[in-house]
């Protein structure tokens, strides 16, 4: 009896049960950073999102619609799992009163639910948009101490300089934010005074990519940051927030 009921096993295959679909995971968000009381157009990139069917605040604060979604192109000789090959483009309402701070995003799938991923909101005094040409000290971007630059190092070996009014011994902080939030930036941030001298630079961070770098000012007068990809890499993926302050 039971060599006849392995033989029907045997003719008669058991159907197999497809297996699941993958699990969707966000990478990183284009831009990294949105403005209070804005209503902008957001692109959520990483696995398995093509097939979201909705995005959700994982504590409430925004408005969220799904635009469109499918696949995205990946840069040449990167890795999925690195940089995401689909992409979600969702329409984020902030609140005008929306404090400063990460606001949690979630998109679900048919597999499930995306682990929630930080989209940065900055208050609208304090956000300012990054704006090309600014490649070099004539055309370079004035900033101010309090602000949240939203930019991108948008192509192969470009180059971001942004221009501050600095007084001797005022002590400036800058600060990216890429690397630790997904952007496949590797920022680089060098600060130089006026005439090109270079004054200080740093590269990676103590725990991260994303430089953090202190300056005492030696006089008075305009002073200007550049921001560059270490590998002279750069395009959609490569999204940052530069904040700008000064110590007391």
């Amino acid at each position: 009896m039971r060599s006849l009921a392995l033989l029907a096993l045997l003719a008669f295959p058991q159907d197999k049960k497809d297996p699941p679909p993958p699990d969707p995971k966000i990478l990183f968000f284009t831009p990294l950073g949105v403005k209070a009381g804005e209503t902008v157009k957001v692109i959520a990139r990483g696995l398995n999102l093509d097939k979201a069917e909705s995005v959700a605040c994982a504590e409430g604060g925004a408005e969220l619609k799904i635009k469109s979604k499918g696949k995205a192109a990946l840069p040449k000789d990167a890795e999925a799992a690195a940089l995401g090959d689909t992409q979600v483009e969702i329409e984020v309402k902030v609140p005008k009163d929306a404090g400063e701070g990460p606001l949690a995003l979630v998109v679900t799938t048919p597999a499930g639910k995306a682990p929630a991923h930080p989209l940065l909101v900055v208050p609208a005094d304090k956000f300012v948009r990054e704006k090309e040409q600014n490649g070099g000290f004539s055309t370079a971007q004035p900033i101010e101490a309090g602000q949240w630059v939203d930019g991108a190092v948008s192509a192969p070996k470009d180059v971001d300089v942004f221009r501050i009014a600095g007084k001797a011994g005022e002590r400036w902080v800058f600060e990216v934010l890429a690397h630790r939030h997904g952007s496949a930036l590797d920022p680089v941030l060098t600060l130089h005074a006026e005439g090109g001298r270079q004054l200080a630079a740093q590269d990676d961070g103590a725990s991260s990519r994303d430089p953090l770098l202190r300056v005492m000012l030696p006089a008075d007068g305009p002073y200007y940051l550049s921001l560059i990809d270490a590998h002279d890499q750069g395009g959609a993926t490569h999204p940052y927030l530069l904040h700008v302050t000064r110590e007391p």
